[in-house]
């Protein structure tokens, strides 16, 4: 009896034991992300790429971007944008304009509640469950009255500060940050950027 149901029964074990193998390899090819990471932080999960030097976006009258590719599959995952425009008898002298872009549906950026770029600080703790979005998002908008200039530069947007700061980014459940600073609301400079995923 086991002589003849054995026979009829090996294709299929040996199928079965095919798709378990299968279904092993998948795994160990999908990345173990952490539920929560703490941002500017080196780990054996995460390591940043320092850009040496800094990237400096500087616009004079156009628009500059920096783009960055988290999972090196030759697509950008994200854009940082600097625009800057002159106006003579206009309503403003200089106006400019700090940004982010997520560039596919997998990539997300950290907001607040107004929907800016959220400045987030080193140290702080992130996760998976904050308030993820994807879109463009402005970290700083900075303008002067005209004509001629009168009173102090108007901004709009948590980057307006001089410090350094980090933005919380997220890729398919995997966490990351990049590291900037928004010089006088017209210089954006660019440091590292992490992510936690594959390389």
């Amino acid at each position: 009896m086991y002589l003849r149901v054995f026979p009829r029964s090996l294709p299929t074990l040996l199928i079965l034991l095919f798709w378990i193998f299968l279904i092993q390899c998948s795994k160990e090819n999908v990345p173990s992300c952490l539920d929560e990471i703490v941002i500017g932080g080196s780990t054996t999960e995460i390591e940043p790429q320092i850009l040496d030097p800094e990237v400096r976006l500087l616009p004079r009258f156009d628009t500059l971007y920096y783009d960055i590719d988290l999972n090196n599959d030759g697509n950008q995952d994200l854009t940082l944008k600097a625009f800057a425009s002159q106006f003579f008898g206009g309503l403003a002298l200089i106006r400019s304009r700090m940004s982010l872009q997520t560039n596919n549906a997998t990539t997300q950026v950290l907001t607040d509640s107004l929907h800016f770029v959220r400045m987030v600080a080193q140290n702080e703790i992130i996760n998976r469950e904050d308030t993820w979005e994807q879109g463009e998002f402005i970290m700083v908008t900075a303008s002067d009255p005209c004509c001629p200039p009168i009173g102090p530069r108007g901004y709009i947007g948590p980057w307006r500060t001089l410090d350094t700061g980090y933005i919380a980014i997220k890729q398919n459940d995997c966490l990351g940050w990049i590291k900037a600073k928004v010089n006088s609301g017209s210089v954006l400079c660019i440091y590292e950027y992490a992510w936690q995923g594959p390389p």
